[in-house]
């Protein structure tokens, strides 16, 4: 039978939800949890012009943080990551508009 002081232990070392946290590099540091799609990215950036239209809270900010960081950084940052294997872009100056 586990005891309470290893339970603790175990709730400790899961993911959390990026309830809130859509930046990138954030989930990525901050031990968040998500599921890798980002095997999709490449299939998008094929595509002359994308036109998101989702609703609230649907990961659309989030995507524009990764494609930002796959432009602008390279696949450095997504080691362990679907696309890391599949990207071979070079890096490109990037310039973010916030609303």
């Amino acid at each position: 039978m586990a005891t309470s002081e290893s339970i603790e232990t175990e709730l400790a070392n899961l993911p959390k939800i990026p309830l809130g946290v859509s930046d990138w590099g954030s989930l990525r540091a901050g031990n968040y949890l998500f599921v890798d799609k980002t095997a999709k990215l490449k299939e998008l950036v094929e595509f002359h012009s994308v036109f998101l239209a989702r609703p609230r809270r649907m990961g659309k900010s989030t995507l524009c943080s990764m494609l930002h960081a796959l432009f602008a950084h390279g696949k450095e940052g997504f080691a362990g990551q679907a696309i890391y294997e599949l990207w071979s872009e070079p890096t490109y100056p990037v310039i973010r508009l916030f609303q």
